[in-house]
This record gives C-alpha cells, structure tokens and sequence, in this order.
C-alpha cells in the first residue's frame, strides 16, 4: 500500500469511534454516563431549593386554572410517598429514561460514539434545565417530553415509518395535558407533516390523521375533565394572568378611551400605578436594563399587589376568578393598541434571543448606570401602599445585581445559543427549498431545521404572552444540544466523504461507511 492511501489518525480514530458506536458496549457507555450524570446532578441540586414552588400550591390544588395533567401526577405522587420526595425522584428517573433514549437514538442515527456521549454530557449540563427535576412544576416533564419528542423526530425521518410521528404527536397531546403552552407543539407538526409530505413522500393523510386525533385526545380530555371536576366547559389558561403584564404597560396610554365603559375603574385604576413607573421606562436607554426593569415591575406588581387586591377586593376563591376578571380588562386594553402589544411583544422576544439577564461585569456597569440615573424609583424601598385591605410595604429593590458571570462564562453562552440560530435559520431555509423541490436533504439538516422550528415556535408564544416567560424556554435546551451535534455529524461525514450524494445517506436507515 502506498503512503498515500493509508488512512489519517483523524480517519483511524473515526474508523473506531463508528465501530464502538455500533458494538454493545457502546450503548453501555452511554447508559453508564447518563446514570453517571444522574447521580452527580442529583448530588449537587438536592435540597439546595424548596421542591414547592410558588405555583406548585395550584396544580396541588387542582386549582381550575390549571390543565389536569400535572395535577394529576402531583396527585399520582402524594399517592406514593411525601410529594416532596415522590416527585423530584420520579421526575429525574423519567428524565433520565428520557435521555437515554434520546442518546441512543442519536447513536443509531449518528454511529459516533463520541457526538453521542457529548450529547449525553450537554443535556446533564444546562444547570438552568436540570434544576427543574428537582422542583414540583411542569418544566422537567416537559423537557423529558421534549427529548422523546427529538428522538421520535430522528427515527421518523430515518425511517420513514408513520408509528414515529405518531409518538411525536402522543407527546404533544401529553404536553398540552400538562400545561398550554405545549400547543407549540401543533403548528411544529403541521410544519414537520408538510415537509415530509413534500419531500419525504409519506402520506399526508395519515399524518393529518394522526394530527386530528391529537388535536381530539388532548383538548377532548381537558374538555370533559374540566367539565366533571370544574364543572365548565373549554380550555384553561393563564391567558389573562399573562397578558395583563402588557396592559399593565399600555394602560396609562389608554386610560381616557374607557371613560364611561364598565372596564373604566380597573383600567383607570392600572393606570395610575403604572403611570410613574412607564414614563421612567421610556427615558431609559439601555435595552437591557428597559427589559430587566420592566419585568421586575411587572412580575411584582401583578403578583404583590393587584392579585392579593383584587382577591380581598372581589372574594376571589382562586385563581380562576381572578383569570376570568383581568382576562376581560387584559384583553380590552389590548385590542386598543395592538401596534403597542406587538411592540411589547418584539422588545420580549429579542431579551429572550440575546439572553437579556446574562451580561459580561462591563455590561452590567453600563445597565446598572442607567438605572440609577433615573433613581429614585416608584414603589421602591420603603412605601406604604394603601388599598382598602390595609397598607402594603414594597421593597423593590431595583437594580442591576453586582454578581454577574464572567465574561468568559457568558461569551460560551452566546456561542452556543447565536450559534444555534445560524445553523438553525440555515437549516430552515435548507428545508423550504428542498420542500419546494420535493427532493430530500441530509438527515443532520432535517434536524437542526426542525430542531429551530420548534424552537422558534417557542420563542415566538413565549414573547407574544407572558412578561418575563423565561421558564417556558428552559424545555427547548435538547433543541439546542441536539442541534450542535448534527451540525457537528454533518461536518464530519462531509470531510469523510465529500462525494457522498445529498439526501442518500440515512433512507432508510443508512449512512455512508467511512473508510
């Protein structure tokens, strides 16, 4: 053999990482690590955060406002043992099974052991995401959901076989079950189901099939479990609870168009607390330090004043009452300014892209000068505030903290998550053209693609609802590692095998060997 034809160390290496990715010892390394992972996560989390959260108390209560699934596995896990302990090993055992079994199939799909155990270590990583598991709200089972999700997604575009997108679909009907944000998950599968109509050739009406019957199971169970418990019909929310952060801010603006209309005392009322704190927002010039203001404000007025007031106002029995009174003065204030609300909502999704919160010490600096300049603040520090049910001290506390990340930690962020938008837009734009062209692409494309799109749906809800949404990003952490990845599979089987034509190496099932 000449010199020339002998394989590279790079290839060598390859050579053997595709080999143990396809022996069982591979598939034991990953379990072991994930196990591993388990065990170090639960080390360094358990019991450094009370399990019950703030809004643990409303799926405990099976409080009307909540949609029944996570309530009935609180209900599920008080059944067993002390909830506080049930539920945070429940939640990591089924974040775990999760995991692996989205690891493996990325093996499958992949055949490298070494992309496979870096998957598995980025999916552990996220401290924001794993802290979840050990805390009673929905973010751990929907991030569990979400990684089985991935892992059907892989193995459907694999494969081809309609049982893949049904789970797909199963987990969806689960996650809009569990709380009504995971409706993201139908416009993805309308996404997902054209494309594989259009360039994968599967049947668009089992799809559409299998769609419907998400769209029944899961609306159909809230329905009739919200009717014999609850005894209403339709859909709960935090519709109202989330939209009145915006009309919180757009209500001194329209105060005067209520004059005369039922809405005219609570509207009027919104806008005079939030008049002092609106005209100081909109002298500030560092967006960062706008947006992290304005979420204080927002989250702690509504939450520390005007729900406590209109409970000891109005008897509210709970917070579907409350629902019901500020989704009506929500709503109306927002149909008023709809360009307002849009601009709200674009100002929410850009601090959701650029990781608003996160910022190097000079940055902080720079945000935290712009907050002082306009000191003091409304409601800040000591303030009495009257209300027929008895005064109430605020302690703001407005700012910008002193312990930030290094600037080292917070340009890894960045690289990960403006990364991930780059090859997520590319593998978008990738999917439509060959959509268009009806002809297939590489399977790592297809991937970061619909990886973005379902990340993107997110993002999107997320911005045009709540003020301050950010738990609800914390599921879409494996979009991201998965992402990473096959970006990094698709520079590895390009550099291997250049010549390998686009679209052939994974249907179905197979990827080009490398030599």
């Amino acid at each position: 053999m000449r010199h020339s034809d002998r394989p590279s160390l790079l290839t060598k290496f390859f050579n053997l990482d595709a080999k143990l990715a396809s022996s069982p010892w591979g598939r034991a390394a990953v379990i072991v690590l994930a196990l591993v992972l388990t065990i170090a996560m639960t080390y360094l989390l358990m019991g450094k955060r009370e399990v019950i959260a703030a809004d643990t108390r409303d799926y405990l209560a099976f409080s009307p406002l909540r949609v029944f699934g996570y309530p009935s596995f609180l209900m599920l896990m008080s059944s067993i043992a002390d909830v506080r302990i049930s539920t945070v090993i429940i939640q990591t055992l089924i974040f775990l099974g999760s995991s692996v079994f989205l690891a493996l199939v990325v093996l499958k799909a992949t055949r490298s052991l070494v992309l496979t155990l870096a998957l598995t270590v980025l999916l552990y990583g996220n401290i924001v995401t794993t802290i979840y598991n050990y805390i009673a709200v929905t973010e751990s089972l929907v991030t569990s959901s979400a990684m089985v999700a991935l892992g059907a997604m892989i193995q459907f575009y694999r494969t081809r076989r309609l049982s893949w997108f049904v789970l797909i679909c199963a987990v969806a009907a689960l996650n809009i079950a569990i709380r009504p944000a995971g409706q993201v998950y139908l416009p993805f599968l309308i996404v997902i189901g054209l494309y594989s109509w259009l360039a994968l050739r599967v049947s668009l009406a089992r799809m559409a099939g299998a769609f419907v019957l998400t769209v029944l199971v899961s609306y159909g169970s809230i329905y009739a479990v919200n009717y014999t418990v609850h005894g209403f019909t339709g859909t709960n929310s935090n519709h109202g609870t989330g939209l009145l952060g915006k009309a919180m801010l757009l209500a001194p603006k329209h105060a005067g168009e209520f004059a005369g209309t039922p809405l005219q005392e609570p509207v009027s009322e919104l806008a005079r607390i939030m008049e002092p704190v609106v005209s100081r927002l909109d002298q500030m010039e560092n967006d960062r330090a706008r947006t992290l203001i304005s979420q204080t404000y927002v989250n702690y007025l509504r939450f520390g004043v005007l729900f406590p007031m209109y409970r000891d106002r109005y008897n509210h029995a709970d917070g579907w009452d409350r629902e019901l009174y500020v989704r009506d003065i929500a709503s109306a204030i927002v149909s008023r300014d709809r360009a307002g609300y849009l601009e709200l909502s674009w100002r929410e999704f850009m601090a959701l892209v650029t990781l608003a919160p996160i910022m190097t010490p000079a940055e902080a600096d720079t945000a935290r000068a712009d907050v002082e300049r306009l000191a003091p603040w409304p409601y800040d520090g000591d303030e009495n505030w009257e209300y027929e049910s008895g005064p109430r001290l605020l302690r703001m506390e407005i700012g910008i903290g002193d312990a930030q990340r290094g600037t080292a930690t917070v340009v890894a962020f960045r690289v990960i998550y403006y990364g991930f938008y780059v090859i997520g837009i590319g593998g978008i734009l990738v999917m439509v053209v060959t959509a268009v062209r009806r002809r297939p692409i590489d399977l790592d494309l297809q991937i970061i693609g619909s990886s973005a799109i379902l990340y993107a749906g997110t993002i999107s809800m997320t911005a045009l609802g709540d003020v301050g949404g950010v738990r609800y990003l914390v599921p879409i952490w494996p979009c991201i590692a998965v992402s990473w990845i096959f970006a990094a599979d698709w520079v590895r089987v390009k550099a291997l095998a250049p010549r390998t034509a686009a679209g052939t190496d994974y249907a179905p099932g197979r990827r080009p060997a490398i030599s």
